[in-house]
């Protein structure tokens, strides 16, 4: 009679245990995103737009660049430019000055312009910018 009770035990506990394991499965499905929702990187970079204590970045233009020379022209543009967007890539801002890419060692030291002095980071994000001299 035991064995009767156990047969009839698992009948039952096969189609629960199917149904506990199918509602499991459909209760791992991936969400879809709401549109209306913003991710956290949108989120970050409108907290960080419109906080009064950062001044806004200035971004890179696609205008060309002002013929001539500037005095924020570097005497290697592009070896400045790359470790400038590496410091924002990893830092999450763009610098306040070179001596921050300095001590974070994206640069050896402060970088020389095209006359052979110390470049003015100010005039340098003026011409990264596109930007003319002030």
């Amino acid at each position: 009679m035991a064995v009767r009770q156990h047969a009839l035990l698992l009948l039952w506990m096969k189609p629960l245990l199917l149904l506990l394991l199918c509602v499991s499965l459909l209760g791992c499905r991936k969400q879809k995103p709401d549109p209306t929702t913003p991710t956290a990187t949108e989120a970050a970079d409108a907290a960080l737009a419109t906080s009064p204590d950062r001044p806004a970045p200035i971004i890179p233009s696609t205008a060309p660049r002002p013929a001539g020379d500037h005095p924020g022209e570097p005497a290697n543009p592009k070896e400045v430019r790359t470790a400038y967007h590496q410091y924002f890539d990893r830092m999450g801002s763009f610098p306040t000055g070179w001596q921050d890419m300095v001590k974070r060692k994206q640069l050896p030291a402060v970088p020389q312009g095209k006359n052979g002095q110390p470049l003015d980071f100010k005039q340098f994000t003026l011409w990264e910018a596109g930007r003319p001299p002030q």
